[in-house]
């Protein structure tokens, strides 16, 4: 079975979305959901809202997608509470900390695994259904080959995998975008994203969106899709009005009922929002400079073009259920109606009908009086009338008798399954001794880009992180451990680099799901990195429970949460360098005409400079500053290690860093503290 799944910020959108064809809504509470800028759904409406779509066989999924921080468990747990109260059908979830405990505590609500989990190959599968998801929605940075043995791999799992088809395309991979949170303290990964990529950027002289892309728009594939073995066609845009809900779920009926859309509503689509058109995205495994575009103001005088006109398309209710109507109406004998919909039977009954004084009821009349199903989910599919001759029966007694069958069966169906609630487990908690006589951990470990940057004299480390390409190339005597790609698509190239790091590693730096579960099948020591957005002690508890030898904090974490932290496993955190800000498939220096032309070095419209590095067929895109915490050192002494991170030092410059955390010292130029001190929204 396969499903049109529509976004909804709210009551308004809800309402298109239903009557426009939608097979299953998205949605979000006031907190804890990807779009909290969205209008969502509260504790008093919630319930209504289900009910809604159980009455109309729609399935409704809570977006419950954001990092939670530990103050923040137990409410994020209420808050699935009172949607799984409420009927929900499933819960799609971005944080493996919370959905640890949303399995413990409703064990069968279904878990989907947000498109927030960067999952962006087959390898990640394996370790998501051990954690108990059931559907995965995939990065939208796959191709269509790429989807294919992703939906091959899901099938042998007995995974459903949800696929986006429409909507806004982010430049960065989904959860690994940290560029709201540092320029604007807002983070994508909390719900609050600023959308700092529509702002002008460029890559040398040429284009001034380097980071926007067009939306995508993959409606004319769905045929396919759905041959392929996609369960649930996605549809961004929970932020956008009910017109735009209502034309795209439209065509993603069409296209899946009729294989085409009308030439009609796919211009209505166009114009009701885009960025300069749509892309079929990476699907074709095609990238260039096509991929890009932003809104216009031709773009938003198309979209008031064609609001009214789009209307039509939500207007009224969408017939979906067949019901089965028998009417019996006998001499003597009370007049019934018995509505069935399949799976729900309901019998109404009035006085016995009279005879009739001049014209008697025909199952003609009778059936024209009982077809009237306008303004209802229902279309009347077979009805049997059982009519003894000469009976008098008042159109407005049929009406009556159909109006009350069609209440008691929505009653019926917007009843919410029973479930069991069971307990959550936490993880522990305390705060950490001091480490007396030290200001700091006293362990430091740096992460270098490449062998070129390392200084000679390495005594002050405890370990080296270097990337995987580069293993052999190490001669130093320190523990290396091989930092994996954050991007894994070429499994040629990581199937090389796990073999390097097996024979020149002492444990492998992972920033993804796939690339643990690949450590873990090959029996390589691991450190769960910052890429992997631990953010609670229950997530950190999850790695630690998967093996992992050391968990790295997110940057995203403040200072006061990370001291409260705890798992069990060495904790590190990342206390100097440029903190990765986006990790994109697509390279904004396609808009400088490609590699040979290009700088490395984004601008925004301030004319700061954020330097990228491509690796593995993704781009990485650094701060502006680096992180400076030298200083702050005694603030960390709850972490087991320090990470210092170089990107585009020289050999002199990480000599200078290394000495001027081993002796405390104050920044100099420029700089940031990050967000430990301020935390994020």
């Amino acid at each position: 079975m396969t499903e049109v799944l529509a976004p909804v910020g709210g009551q308004e959108t809800l309402s298109a979305a239903l009557r426009a064809g939608a097979d299953a809504v998205y949605f979000g509470l006031s907190n804890f959901n990807a779009r909290r800028n969205a209008d969502n759904f509260n504790e008093q409406n919630i319930a209504s809202a289900v009910k809604d779509c159980r009455i109309r066989g729609v399935k409704a999924y809570l977006t419950l997608n954001t990092l939670v921080y530990d103050r923040e468990m137990r409410d994020a747990l209420k808050t699935a509470e009172l949607a799984v109260n409420a009927g929900i059908d499933g819960i799609i979830c971005a944080d493996l900390g919370l959905a640890k405990q949303l399995s413990k505590l409703f064990p069968k609500v279904p878990l989907h695994a947000s498109t927030q989990l960067s999952v962006h190959t087959k390898e990640a599968l394996p370790l998501l259904k051990e954690l108990g998801f059931c559907r995965v929605v995939p990065a939208r940075e796959m191709s269509r080959e790429e989807l294919k043995e992703f939906l091959s791999v899901a099938s042998a799992l007995q995974m459903e995998v949800e696929v986006f088809v429409h909507g806004a395309l982010c430049m960065c991979l989904s959860g690994q975008c940290l560029m709201s949170a540092f320029l604007g303290g807002r983070s994508g990964n909390r719900g609050l994203c600023a959308g700092p990529c529509r702002l002008p950027f460029r890559v040398g002289n040429d284009g001034d969106h380097a980071l926007s892309l067009k939306d995508l728009s993959l409606i004319k594939y769905l045929p396919e899709l759905r041959e392929m073995g996609v369960t649930s066609f996605k549809i961004e845009g929970r932020m956008k009005p009910p017109e735009y809900v209502a034309a795209a779920t439209a065509a993603a009926r069409q296209a899946l009922d009729r294989g085409t859309v009308d030439e009609k509503l796919w211009t209505e689509l166009y114009k009701v929002f885009s960025r300069q058109g749509f892309s079929d995205g990476y699907y074709k495994g095609r990238i260039d400079k096509d991929l890009f575009g932003f809104r216009t103001r031709d773009d938003a005088a198309l979209s008031k073009e064609v609001k009214n006109s789009i209307h039509e398309y939500y207007r009224r209710e969408y017939g979906r259920i067949p019901l089965k109507l028998t009417l019996s109406a006998a001499d003597g004998a009370p007049l019934s109606l018995t509505a069935c919909d399949g799976e729900n039977t309901v019998t109404v009954k009035d006085a016995p009908p009279q005879k009739a004084q001049k014209a008697p009821a025909t199952e003609e009349t009778v059936r024209e009086n009982l077809s009237k199903l306008g303004g209802t989910p229902y279309y009347l599919k077979e009805l049997t009338v059982r009519l003894s001759e000469g009976l008098f029966l008042p159109a407005g007694k049929l009406n009556a008798l159909r109006r009350e069958a069609l209440k008691r069966l929505d009653e019926q169906r917007s009843l919410p399954p029973e479930r069991m609630i069971g307990q959550p487990t936490f993880a522990k908690r305390e705060k950490k001794p001091q480490k007396n006589g030290e200001s700091g951990t006293g362990k430091l470990v740096a992460r270098f880009r490449s062998v070129r940057q390392m200084p000679k004299n390495l005594g002050n480390l405890s370990a080296v992180i270097l990337p995987a390409e580069e293993a052999d190339l190490y001669k130093g005597a320190l523990p290396l451990i091989c930092d994996l790609p954050r991007g894994m698509s070429n499994q040629t190239l990581i199937k090389t680099l796990f073999e390097k790091a097996e024979k020149h590693a002492s444990a492998v730096f992972c920033e993804n799901i796939a690339a643990v579960n690949e450590a873990k099948e090959r029996g390589l020591p691991f450190i769960a990195g910052s890429g992997l957005n631990i953010l609670n002690s229950d997530a950190a508890a999850v790695w630690h429970g998967l093996g992992a030898a050391a968990v790295v904090l997110s940057p995203e974490i403040s200072q006061n949460a990370a001291a409260e932290f705890y798992c069990g496993a060495p904790l590190g955190v990342t206390v100097y360098g440029r903190i990765p800000l986006m990790l994109c498939r697509t390279c904004p220096g396609l808009n400088a005409g490609g590699c040979k032309n290009c700088s490395h070095v984004l601008k925004d419209r301030m004319a700061m400079e954020f330097p990228f590095d491509c690796r593995g067929g993704y781009t990485e895109i650094f701060n502006s500053r680096p992180l400076w915490l030298a200083d702050k050192q005694a603030e960390f002494s709850f972490a087991d290690f320090e990470i210092l991170q170089f990107t585009t030092e020289t050999a002199d410059e990480c000599v200078a860093v290394i000495k001027a955390y081993h002796n405390g010292e104050k920044p100099t130029g420029e700089y940031t503290r990050g967000l430990y001190k301020k935390g994020v929204l």
